[in-house]
């Protein structure tokens, strides 16, 4: 019995350690000098209506104009490191962001962090572009958790809805020129954050009466420092101070 017990502790021990988020070691913290920054963040908005049943559910997606979400999330994570005064930042552009969070998020394979699906492609592009490290930004998805990337979210009860909140559901991951990942943070977004309508307006039941522009902008507006506040965290919390 003592021996089935001692094999659970360090199989439980084992799989703790396999899913911690990872950190900059003192070798990395030292070799780093250069670092560039990859938004895949998307170019849309995604609208939530959850009813009291499936029936009442309703989903739809708005664009972001000029690439908004993605500027902002290079910029935030270029501000934070320059002002640590450590490193070089270059911002990264790629080709097909869609395509690479698409690969990042993938439910095909398993693994204990999802940037190990892109790994090589970020290796790849530190190197093309000349710096030691690369932090990539993106959505994150997690059902059971209400994550669901960045959304405005709605509840609705009988006929009315009950609360409403903008959730910037993201992940920021880092991986070295060599393909050592030193950075791994799924932030939890929590409630989110509340959103009043312009001009006091009440949500709509229906979703679709929500949409106008005006409103859009807002939310918007509201994700931005959650966006910034989640990427400072993780670097933070990966040593790069």
């Amino acid at each position: 019995m003592k021996v089935v017990r001692r094999l659970f502790v360090l199989l439980l021990v084992a799989m703790l350690t396999a899913c911690a988020a990872p950190k900059l070691t003192q070798q990395q913290a030292a070799s780093i000098k250069s670092v560039g920054i990859v938004s895949l963040l998307p170019q849309e908005l995604k609208y939530r209506k959850i009813g009291i049943t499936v029936f009442n559910n309703e989903f739809k997606s708005l664009p972001v104009a000029g690439d908004a979400l993605n500027v902002h999330a290079r910029l935030s994570a270029e501000q934070y490191l320059r002002q640590s005064g450590k490193y070089q930042v270059k911002q990264i552009l790629v080709r097909d962001e869609a395509a690479m969070a698409a690969r990042l998020n993938a439910r095909s394979l398993v693994m204990s962090h999802n940037v190990e699906r892109i790994d090589k492609e970020l290796a790849d592009l530190a190197k093309t572009n000349n710096v030691d490290a690369v932090i990539v930004i993106a959505e994150n998805f997690d059902a059971e958790r209400g994550i669901f990337g960045l959304t405005m979210a709605m509840r609705a009860g009988l006929g009315d809805i009950r609360a409403a909140a903008a959730m910037a559901g993201i992940q920021v991951a880092g991986v070295t020129a060599s393909k050592e990942i030193f950075m791994s943070s799924y932030p939890n977004p929590g409630m989110g954050a509340v959103v009043v309508r312009p001009d006091g307006k009440p949500w709509s039941y229906k979703l679709e009466e929500n949409l106008d522009e005006a409103t859009h902008q807002k939310i918007i507006k509201a994700l931005l420092p959650d966006i910034a506040g989640m990427i400072d965290s993780a670097m933070s919390g990966a040593g790069m101070y």
